[in-house]
Order: structure tokens, then sequence, then C-alpha cells
């Protein structure tokens, strides 16, 4: 009996208005080149006039060796585009640049030769491409090709960008010959509309890992996201009218709070690639029009399907899920709704399905009827140069502590939405710097435009934030030692604190150790969003608060603490490890019986991944990690090198749908007085599997792994005792809390009653 499915009658959960991105009332700064003021001959932006040239001087311009100004500002208007646009990356590619637009009314037109691409991107590495509009009038084949010759792209943003009318890939990335990858890459809150398709992730060639969707819209695309050799992570995504499907593709991929009306297919994965596990939560598919199911699975891997509502189906009596190899398929279910008369899932081979109990907690996505995509028209406030009206020197040399403090006092004491702006340079810093007070932003050009570099005393912080209401730190990059807090935040009431694009820097480390982001004893009402962080966090003793991060990368996660009630939520939506060339340092570190919740977690060229450790007698942990990937480096000091150690935790640890590529032996040991159920869940390993060292009060929750690597493939042996599912609902439940803020926050697809 499948107890994780309940049948609906026809329903239909709406279709789309006409949807567009924002309009953004930009303020030029004084490190921005204006296409139509800064270069000769300017661009004109009336639609007749061929801007080609007067944009690729702006782009040689910014993109050139230590560039003064690194950012290209195209304003309102219609730019006609004959010849493929680029950044000057060679030799040794570009780093820091930012191609920005006004949104909706920034509009760049090909009128080029059939099947051109509008933009080449051969090297360009935490780049960024925001509000600006792309029409390829049904010839150009691509807006971006990432296809570099001469670095590895990574950081690489696409934000607040529109795409209308490519007879290929929107954004297409890889194709034969490509020397290097492009990874780690956001794709936020953008728009795709009659496109042949909307994104390729990895075209003919591997390693394109960890490509992010969040907020985005699909519209009247052959294929939404394509990703025949690339790992994707969908979020909050709407898909209507997918003639082919919304998403093919991925090693690993990941579909969480997505809806889909009218397409062909919601998901589809072929017959070849590597037979790791795939993740779909929280999901709306109305109206898939293939008789053969709304999900399509060629791969063995584990499947995980949860809180999924598939409504209006091509015919009646159908399977909504259907699996096309002939080999024995793996399904993990819970708490699905179908139409009457369907039937969740149809095999041509054997299969295994472990229904899990629905749990306490109810899907997180309640309202599907509108757009992910945020459209609000946003201005900038007013922008306090730190260089131009405070006078700060941004030469590494000068102290430049005083100009720093005396514009966030002047930002603080507006309280207006100002902006202290970091233009392109070197600040050195030598005392911390105090921000606190309300509604105003510390913003600079990010990764190689501007560092903050720390001058002063060992063990002091950076910064000091205390009682922020609606503060944000965006694209600063932070340089100090490993004794240094960054930024460290102090909270006695509720507020806000908004960290995004922020990178910590340590000289003498390619991945940084030290505390990063320090988050201290905050209270109830307090929210930290962190759309992306580059480095460490720290989370000390802030159960009542809300840490939402979206993306973070790199660094140590600690999170420790055990005075305050453990009342809000501490969880990542993505996060990406890998402590390279440190094998002192683990990558995750849940300390004093803390909870932590990691939707979707990549590591990658790691030695120490993951230490849980508790406090006597507490039993009431949980720490919730759904994998991408896990590769660790065959040189560890430690033989079986440590994976993950579990230390008098008491509570419950799941570790569940990852592909974990290990070269040497490793070890999960669970130790400690404290009884604690360990959940190994549809992982798929490589080419071993992980020596287990349990004590006799842990009980061992694992089913549903394999072996993928190695001939023959491998479904390694089921532990499931009596009433341990219950424990993997509860961990289930601990995903939804965290769906559950990642949509208040920054969504409107919670009604207000919801929980």
């Amino acid at each position: 009996m499948l107890l994780t499915v309940s049948v609906l009658a026809g329903c239909s959960i709406g279709s789309a208005a006409e949807v567009n991105i924002p309009l953004f009332q930009r303020t030029p700064r004084s490190d921005w080149i204006n296409v139509q003021t800064d270069v000769s001959p300017s661009a004109v932006g009336d639609g007749v006039a061929d801007d080609t040239a007067a944009i690729q001087a702006a782009l040689d311009t910014a993109s050139a060796p230590h560039a003064p100004k690194k950012t290209v500002y195209l304003p309102p208007g219609r730019y006609r585009i004959t010849k493929t646009l680029a950044w000057q990356a060679a030799p040794k590619g570009v780093t820091g640049a930012l191609l920005i637009g006004s949104g909706r009314d920034t509009r760049l037109v090909w009128d080029g030769a059939d099947g051109g691409t509008m933009f080449l991107s051969t090297g360009a590495s935490r780049t960024r491409y925001l509000g600006l509009s792309w029409d390829g009038r049904g010839k150009a084949a691509h807006a971006y090709h990432h296809f570099s010759s001469y670095a590895y792209e990574t950081r690489v943003r696409h934000e607040s960008e529109a795409f209308f009318n490519f007879t290929a890939s929107a954004i297409a990335s890889g194709a034969e010959g490509v020397k290097v990858p492009t990874a780690e890459t956001m794709i936020w809150n953008c728009l795709f509309r009659d496109c042949a398709i909307g994104v390729t992730v990895g075209e003919k060639v591997y390693n394109y890992y960890q490509w992010i969707f969040d907020g985005c819209e699909f519209e009247n695309c052959g294929t939404g996201i394509s990703a025949p050799c690339g790992k994707i992570v969908v979020l909050n995504t709407r898909f209507l009218n997918s003639t082919r499907a919304d998403v093919e593709g991925g090693l690993s991929p990941r579909l969480r709070r997505c809806v889909s009306i009218g397409a062909n297919r919601f998901f589809q994965a072929g017959m070849s690639g590597v037979a790791a596990g795939v993740a779909i939560q929280d999901c709306r598919i109305d109206g898939w029009q293939n008789a053969d199911g709304a999900i399509f699975l060629g791969t063995r891997g584990p499947l995980e399907v949860f809180d999924c509502v598939f409504t209006n189906p091509p015919k009646p009596g159908g399977a909504v899920i259907k699996a096309a190899n002939a080999a024995r398929q793996l399904f993990i279910a819970s708490n699905n709704q179908i139409p009457d008369n369907c039937t969740l899932l149809a095999a041509q081979g054997e299969h295994s399905l472990v229904a899990v109990p629905a749990g306490k907690l109810g899907p997180a996505l309640t309202v599907s009827d509108r757009p992910f995509l945020h459209s609000a028209p946003s201005a900038d406030g007013k922008i306090l140069d730190v260089k131009q009206d405070y006078g700060a020197k941004g030469d590494g040399q000068t102290d430049d502590t005083a100009a720093i403090q005396q514009a966030i006092d002047a930002a603080r004491a507006a309280a207006d939405g100002a902006i202290v702006y970091f233009p392109v340079g070197r600040y050195a810093i030598s005392k911390t710097v105090t921000v606190s007070g309300g509604h105003y932003r510390l913003q600079g050009g990010g990764l190689g435009a501007m560092d903050l570099l720390w001058t002063g005393a060992d063990g002091e912080p950076m910064f000091t934030v205390e009682n922020p209401r609606d503060i944000a730190f965006e694209q600063l990059v932070l340089t100090c030692n490993e004794t240094n807090d960054g930024i460290r935040v102090t909270a006695t009431s509720a507020g806000k604190l908004t960290v995004d694009g922020v990178y910590y820097k340590n000289p003498q480390f390619y991945v940084p150790p030290g505390p990063g982001l320090v988050l201290r004893e905050l209270p109830a009402g307090m929210v930290v969003d962190i759309p992306h962080l580059d480095g460490p966090l720290t989370v000390d003793d802030c159960g009542p608060a809300l840490v939402l991060v979206r993306w973070s990368s790199q660094g140590t996660l600690l999170v420790k603490g055990a005075k305050r009630p453990k009342t809000g939520l501490i969880g990542c939506v993505t996060y990406q490890g890998g402590m390279i060339g440190n094998q002192d340092y683990w990558d995750v570190r849940v300390e004093d019986n803390q909870d932590l919740v990691l939707g979707d977690y990549y590591d990658e060229q790691t030695y120490s991944h993951l230490s849980v450790s508790g406090l006597p007698g507490r039993r009431d942990g949980r720490v919730t990690i759904q994998g991408v990937k896990q590769h660790q480096m065959a040189d560890a000091k430690t033989h079986p090198a440590p994976f993950i150690t579990v230390n008098n935790y008491g509570g419950q640890v799941m570790y569940a749908l990852s592909w974990v590529h290990n070269e040497q032996p490793f070890a999960v040991t669970v130790s400690g007085e404290n009884p604690c159920d360990l959940i190994l869940m549809g992982n798929a390993y490589s080419l071993l599997v992980p020596e287990l060292f349990l004590a006799d009060n842990c009980r061992l929750v694992s089913f549903h792994n394999v072996l993928n690597l190695v001939q023959p493939f491998q479904y390694l042996p089921d532990t499931i005792p009596d009433g341990s599912l219950s424990a993997v609902a509860r961990a289930f439940d601990h995903l939804r809390e965290l769906s559950a803020a990642d949509l208040r926050l920054h969504h409107s697809h919670r009604r207000d009653s919801d929980r």
C-alpha cells in the first residue's frame, strides 16, 4: 500500500499573466563606464544606430588589467547589436567585472548574422550581469555563451535579466573545444520567453557544476533548462508550456518548489549519465501533455519525490512518474497528491519503493498561482562615495578607517536607504568599524574590483554590527587573518541584516580558515538573510533567530551554543564546502546539540566533511543534510579518512541523496552516551562504501544506497528498523521548515495563515 499519496479531483493551478523583470532607477557610481557618455563614439540606444562598437569599447576598458573602472553601465535604451560582444579575457581571464542596465528598459537587440551569439564569455570569473533585456529576434542563437579559453569561470551571476526569441540556448555553456568550465553560477530572477532552450548547462563537457536557479520564469520554450553534463539546483521557478521538457538531464539534479503548467514533461533524464540521486520536492505540475508521465527517468539513481501535487493529466489511469530503465529502480516518496484514477509510478523493470510517513508539517508551497519572478521597480538611494565624498584613498597604504566610519555614520543618521559605496580600490582599515541603526547599505564592486584590508591587531573584528534594522553588506571583499572576525553581529531586539556577495579572504590560504561572518546571541525576531557568502560562517547561540543562507561557499560552517532555545531556524538552501589544502578544518561543524538543515550540499576537494557533537542529556538535536556531491581528497593523513563524525549528539543526523566520490577508505563514526539515529538514505557511492563505526545506542536507518561506478552496479543492503521511518519524516519536516522560511522571506507563495 502506498501511504504517501492522496488523490485529487480535477483542478488547475492557474495560468500566467504577462510578467517582466523590474525597472531599476540607477544612480551611476564613480567607477562606472556609461556607454552613452564615457566612450567615443558613444552609444545612442535608439534601436537604429549600431551601438556594438561603443559597448565593446566600454567592455575593453573595464576588462583591461588593473582597470580603474570595472563596471559597464547601459542606461535605458534600445541598443542595436550586430557583432558578438566580449570581455577582453586573454591571456589570464577577467575577474570582478560588471555589466549592468536598468532592467526592462535596457534592451539589447540582435541585428547580426543568423545563428550569432550576442555576448561571448571566454574566461570571466566572478563577473555579474544585472538588469538587462536581450532580444534575439528569432535570429541569434545565444544571448550569452560561456565558452572559456583562459580562466575557470566561477561565481558568475546573472540576475534580473530577460531573454526573448533565441533559436538555441539563451544562455549556453560548454561545447566541444572548450578548455575551462563555468561552474558555481547563479541564475536568479531571470525571465526566458520564446527560446528553443532557456539555459544549457554543460554541453558535451563535464565540470559545469552548481548552477543555481532561483526565482526564474520560463515561458513557451522548447526546454527550460537542459543539463546534459551539468549539476543543477532549481528553486522557486515557474515553467509555462515547455514543448519538450521543463528540465532535462543533470547529474544529481535538485528541483524544489517549482511550478509547471502545460509542459510536455516536467522533468526527464536520459539513459546515460551517472546513476546518482534526484530530488524533487514541493512542486506543482499541472496539465502535462506526455502520456508516459510528468517525470521520466532513465538513470538508475535513487529518486526522491515528496510534497508534490500533480493535476490534470493527459489521460486517466496513467502514472505520473515513469522509470524506463530495465534495471531495478529505487524510489523514496512521501505526501504526494495525484489525480483520481492515476498511479504515482510505473517502472519498466523491478522497482523498490520506501514510503515515508507524511510528517507533522505540510508542503511549504501553498500559493502557486503567481510567478516567483520579482518585477516591482526599485530605485537607488543617495550614493555616499567613500573616495569622492569622504576622502578615502583606496591605495592599500593610507589608513581609510576614519573616512569609512564617517560615511557609515552619515548613512545611519539619514536612515533613508543611502548606499555607502566603495569604488575600485584597496582600503586599509586599522580599527574596528561600527555599524548600527538601519535602512542603508554598504556596497562595493565585488571580488576583483575592491578589497577591505585589515591592518589592525589580531583578534579584533573588522566590522561590528549592533541591532541592525534593514542593513545590507553587498559585494564587499574582507581580507584578514584567521583570528579576526570579518563581520561580528550582535542584537538584543528584532531586526534584519542582509549579507550578499561578501567574500572573506586570507592571504595565506586558498580557502580561508577563521570565523568569517560571526552571528552571536541573536534573539527571536532577528533575521539574517544571506543570498551569497564566500567564506566562513559562525553561528553562535542564535537558536531563536532566523538565519537563512541561499548560497554559501567555502570556509567552515560552524553552529554552536546552548544557552538560548532553538525556536528559530538555522539553514542553508544551498551550501558548498571544500577546505582545499587544509586537513585540520572541518567543512561543517555542529556543536552543543545545535540544529542545522542544509537543503543541497555540494562539497569538493575536502578532507574532513561533517562533525556533529552534543551535550550530556540532550536528545533534541536535528542535523538534516541532502547532498549533491561529496569528493574527499585522496591524501588524507588519517585512514580511513573522517567523513562523518558524530560524538555524543542526542537526536538524529540525516545524510541523504549525495553522490559520494571518494577514492580512499572513509569512515562514518557515531560515539558517546546520547542515543542518536543515523540516516543514510539514497546515497550513490562511486568507488567505495563508508566504513561504519557505530555505538550501541546508535540506530542505523540505511536504505536505497548504491555503489555506482564499479562493475557490476551494486544495490547496498537496506536497514530499516521498525518505526525508524518516523525519523525520516522528521528530517523531511526539517526540509519543509527550510522551504517555508525561504518562501516567507523571498516570495509571496505562502498564505499569511501558514506556519
